[in-house]
C-alpha cells in the first residue's frame, strides 16, 4: 500500500494490480462452469425447490434456446419484469449466454416510474411475467421460459471480448433520475477480489441472502459468486429470515441489509452451529448491531461498501479488525475534497452511464470520482455520507452516520436515524428519529448523546417512530426523514 498526492487526490490507497480476466470470455458460461460436481445443489429455494448444478446448466441452455428462437440476437437489451422466482437469474444468465444484454429493474417498481427511466436504455425486448408492472411504452415482448424444456441441442455459450456489456442496472435514484448503469462481462470476474477478502468464500459454503433476486447485492452476493465458486445458494422467496431457517439450512455465510439483521436480533436466538461469518451491505453498518450480532451467535458480521457502479470494493477483512479497506487489486483514492475515488481501470467499474443508447463513463484524470464523502487513515476507509448528505450543525459539517452509530449505542434504541429538519424559515436543526419497544426519556438521551457526541453534533429534538422510512431492500429513505417531524 502507498499514500502520496497527486494532483487534487489527497491519498491513494494502492493494494495491487487486479486479476486479468480471461479472453474471450462470457459472464454466464463463467459463473456455471465452476462446480466439479454437476449433482452438487447449486440453488436451494426454501419450501420450493432445490436445483443442482446439472439443473440450472440446462435450463439456462434451454431458455437460452428459446430466445434465440424468439428473435433475440447479440447485444439485444431484454427488459426483465420477473418477480422474486427462479426464473428471474436463469433468464439473467440465459440472455448473458447468448449476448444479450439484460436490463435489471425492482418488480416493485410502478408504470409511472418505469415510465421516467426505460426510454433511456431503449430495450428490444421485455421478458414480463404476469401482476408487474410495465411500462406505457412497450418493447416486444418475449415468451417466458419454459424452464424444463431443456435445448434440443449443445448449445455453446457466445464467448467474446470481456468488455463486451454483459447488463444493465439502474441506480437507486436517491437524488435525482434513476440512471441506466452499463456493466461489462468482465464485473463479474472482478467479484473475485471480494471472496478472500470480504466473503471468505469457499466452494463447501451454503450462503443464504435474504434480498430479492433482482436486486444486485442478491444476485450478486447471493447468487452468482457462490455458483462461480461451485458454493450452494440458499434463498426463501415470500419469507422473513429467522434463526430457525438459518440452523435448518446449515448456513456458513448469511448475507443482508443492516436492517434485517437488526431485526433478526429483535427475536429469539437459536444455535447456528455451521455459521462463519455474516455479510452486512446496501446501507451504513451500525457499530450497536455488528456488536450484538457477535454476543448473539459468536460469528464476525462483515461490512463491505460499494455503489452500483462498481459494487463492493471496501469490506472488512476476514482476518483482521473492522474496518473497511480496499480488496486487493483494488486502488482507491480520496480528494481533496474528500470524494471517493476508483481507478478508472478497476475491472469491475461500469463501462459507463447510458444516454440516448450511448455509454458515458465520466472519468477525472483517469479516476471515477463517486458523490459518496469519506476519510481515510491510510489503511481503512470511513464513508461520512453522500454529497450533500452532510448535516449543517451551526456552521460545522457532520456526517449523519456518526451520530447515528452513537445513539444506536443506546439500549431502549433499536433503530436510528438523524436529518436536517426545517422548524421555520431560513432555519434547520438535527433531529433524531428513532424505533424503540419502549417509552424513552427524552433527557435521558440527551445525556447519553452529551456524553458521547460533541454539543454541535447532538439533536435538538427526538422523535419516536412506528418505523423508519426504508427501501423495499431495506435502505433508509433519507429524503422521507424530514417529512417525519412533528412539532410538540
Amino acid at each position: 500500500m502507498s499514500r502520496f498526492v497527486i494532483g487534487d487526490m489527497q491519498t491513494i490507497l494502492d493494494h495491487g494490480p487486479a486479476p486479468e480476466c480471461p479472453n474471450p470470455f462470457n459472464l454466464a458460461a463463467y459463473v456455471l462452469g465452476a462446480a466439479v460436481d454437476p449433482d452438487k445443489p447449486a440453488l436451494c429455494e426454501v419450501g420450493h425447490a432445490t436445483w443442482s448444478y446439472r439443473d440450472i446448466r440446462v435450463a439456462v441452455q434451454g431458455a437460452a434456446y428459446q430466445f434465440e428462437q424468439s428473435g433475440v440476437q447479440p447485444d439485444h437489451k431484454v427488459l426483465l419484469r420477473i418477480g422474486n422466482s427462479s426464473r428471474f437469474p436463469i433468464s439473467f444468465l440465459a440472455l448473458c449466454w447468448i449476448g444479450a444484454v439484460p436490463i435489471i429493474t425492482s418488480a416493485a417498481l410502478t408504470q409511472s416510474e418505469l415510465d421516467r427511466m426505460v426510454p433511456q436504455v431503449r430495450p428490444d425486448w421485455m421478458l414480463a411475467e404476469d401482476g408487474i408492472a410495465v411500462p406505457t411504452l412497450r418493447p416486444p415482448y418475449l415468451p417466458l421460459p419454459d424452464l424444463t424444456a431443456g435445448s434440443p441441442r449443445d448449445l455453446p455459450p457466445r464467448l467474446g471480448d470481456p468488455d463486451a456489456a454483459g447488463y444493465i442496472v439502474f441506480t437507486s435514484g436517491t437524488s435525482a433520475l434513476p440512471k441506466p448503469v452499463v456493466h461489462a462481462h468482465r464485473a463479474v470476474w472482478a467479484r473475485r477480489m471480494m471472496w478472500a477478502d470480504w466473503y471468505d468464500l469457499r466452494e463447501t459454503d451454503r450462503l443464504y441472502h435474504s434480498g430479492a433476486f433482482n436486486w444486485t447485492f442478491t444476485l450478486g452476493t447471493g447468487l452468482l459468486d457462490p455458483w462461480a465458486a461451485g458454493a450452494t445458494a440458499i434463498v426463501a422467496p415470500g419469507q422473513r429470515p429467522s434463526f430457525a431457517v438459518l440452523a435448518a439450512q446449515d448456513v456458513t455465510l448469511f448475507a443482508a441489509a443492516p436492517g434485517v439483521f437488526r431485526q433478526l436480533l429483535r427475536t429469539d436466538p437459536h444455535p447456528l452451529p455451521h455459521l462463519r461469518r455474516g455479510l452486512a451491505a446496501g446501507d451504513k453498518l451500525p457499530s450497536a448491531i455488528r456488536q450484538a450480532w457477535t454476543k448473539a451467535t459468536g460469528t464476525p458480521l462483515a461490512e463491505a461498501y460499494g455503489m452500483t457502479e462498481c459494487s463492493t470494493f471496501l469490506s472488512d477483512r476476514p482476518t483482521q479488525a473492522p474496518g473497511l479497506m480496499p480488496q486487493t487489486g483494488r486502488r482507491i483514492g480520496i480528494t481533496d475534497d474528500q470524494h471517493i475515488a476508483i481507478d478508472g481501470r478497476d475491472p469491475g467499474l461500469m463501462l459507463g452511464y447510458m444516454t440516448d443508447g450511448a455509454m458515458d463513463l465520466p472519468l477525472k484524470n483517469g479516476w471515477f470520482v463517486t458523490q459518496d464523502l469519506g476519510k481515510t487513515n491510510g489503511t481503512t476507509v470511513q464513508f461520512l455520507a453522500r454529497t450533500g448528505g452532510l448535516l449543517n450543525a451551526g456552521g460545522f459539517r457532520v456526517s449523519p452516520m456518526e451520530i447515528e452509530d452513537a445513539l444506536s449505542q443506546y439500549p431502549a434504541i433499536s433503530d436510528v436515524a438523524v436529518a436536517e429538519v426545517a422548524v421555520k424559515e431560513n432555519t434547520t436543526i438535527i433531529g433524531c428519529f428513532y424505533v424503540s419497544d419502549q417509552d424513552v426519556d427524552h433527557e435521558t438521551v440527551n445525556r447519553f448523546a452529551h456524553q458521547h457526541l460533541a454539543p454541535y453534533k447532538q439533536p435538538r429534538f427526538y422523535q419516536r417512530v412506528d418505523a423508519l422510512p426504508r427501501t423495499a431492500n431495506g435502505k433508509l429513505d433519507r429524503r422521507a426523514l424530514p417529512g417525519l417531524w412533528r412539532p410538540e
